[in-house]
């Protein structure tokens, strides 16, 4: 499997790496990754949840660096701190 998904990586994505920005590839498709494309294969449920886990901790730990006495010590209550992680 690992030399499948090396031979992917060659083949699939400029220079061998992953592409973390949408870009339309020589066909005009809007691809990401390894050459994921979202106009016709999109992303499933399990991966939309994936990167809002990864967006949800980005902006939770944006809000704690901004006000730290806010988020220790029970400063403010959850629903209060899940407020500002949603602004962020």
């Amino acid at each position: 499997m690992s030399q499948l998904k090396d031979q992917l990586k060659r083949h699939e994505a400029p220079f061998g790496r992953a592409v973390l920005k949408p870009y339309h590839d020589r066909v005009g498709k809007l691809t990401i990754g390894y050459g994921r494309t979202l106009d016709d294969v999109g992303i499933t449920p399990q991966e939309a949840d994936v990167m809002l886990d990864r967006d949800v901790a980005v902006a939770y730990l944006a809000c704690r660096h901004a006000w730290p006495t806010l988020f220790t010590n029970d400063q403010l209550e959850q629903a209060r701190q899940d407020v500002l992680v949603n602004m962020c």
